[in-house]
């Protein structure tokens, strides 16, 4: 009897720890012990490089004339920009357009033709922004669209932003948990967004310019799942997590056990058996 009790005891000790393996797997399928947070990361760099859009808008009473004059003022902005350094492919027209004048006083007059053709180009020599626009001036540029402040390496520079930003949900998750461990399951990208100094200029025929790039923001959204363990024993206790086993186990030791001594027969035999030897 003694051995059946002790065989018993093993078979539910096995059985209490697969269950508790079971809840935990359930739980954590379930979501059960999963903290869902936000993150956020921001790097401040200096910008390399600016996008400038500019062009030449002209004015006369023929249409050929005023494309003429046009072309040949900015085929000389654009000699201008590659004799400087900056490559032909980094100039791009933009926009042109010609549109015919009017004006309206008692009756409508034809005053002229107006051409505008507008380029952006890209140069990394910020140092001499100022004068590199005064001297477009100079060469016949009377409008100015804007410039716009940039830098290269945007894989990596975006990438830190993204580290940083998990590095705070981290911190949140792990804030949260109340210094349970946490152990991340998911990580999706929000978005993302870049802030840089643009500056817009009017069309003049009489430019000041004065530029100073400013710094540039990239900013990383991220959104987190992190599973919290409710494990906390020590080196000494029972790890459950680590413990292996299987289902075949029980069996195994089930089948050890005699079952013709667990037979209602035997036992009732048995049972006789002491009757009659108190009787003896």
């Amino acid at each position: 009897m003694k051995r059946i009790s002790f065989l018993l005891s093993l078979v539910l000790c096995l059985t209490l720890l697969v269950s508790q393996q079971n809840i935990v797997a359930f739980a954590y399928e379930n979501n059960t012990n999963i903290i869902s947070v936000s993150g956020s990361g921001e790097l401040t760099i200096t910008p390399d490089k600016a996008v400038i859009s500019l062009g030449v808008e002209t004015f006369d009473e023929e249409l050929s004339n005023a494309n003429n004059i046009n072309s040949d003022k900015v085929s000389q902005i654009i000699s201008y920009l590659t004799e400087n350094g900056i490559d032909k492919e980094d100039i791009h027209t933009t926009n042109y357009y010609a549109s015919q004048q009017y004006q309206y006083t008692d009756a409508q007059k034809t005053l002229g033709y107006q051409v505008s053709n507008c380029i952006n180009f890209c140069t990394s020599n910020l140092d001499n922004l100022n004068t590199l626009i005064e001297e477009l001036i100079e060469q016949g540029a009377n409008i100015f669209h804007g410039i716009h402040f940039d830098y290269s390496d945007k894989e990596s520079t975006y990438n830190q932003a993204l580290q940083l930003a998990l590095d705070n949900a981290t911190a949140k998750a792990q804030a949260l948990s109340q210094g349970l461990p946490v152990e991340i399951q998911c990580i999706k990208e929000q978005y993302s967004f870049c802030t840089s100094n643009n500056t817009f200029l009017l069309r003049t025929n009489d430019i000041q310019p004065s530029f100073r790039p400013g710094n540039i923001k990239v900013t990383a959204y991220i959104q987190a799942d992190f599973y919290v363990s409710s494990n906390t024993n020590t080196d000494e206790d029972l790890d459950i997590d680590n413990v292996d086993i299987e289902s075949d186990s029980i069996s195994t030791t089930l089948d050890k056990i005699n079952y013709k001594e667990l037979s209602s027969g035997n036992i009732e035999k048995s049972n006789n058996s002491n009757n009659q030897d108190n009787r003896l």
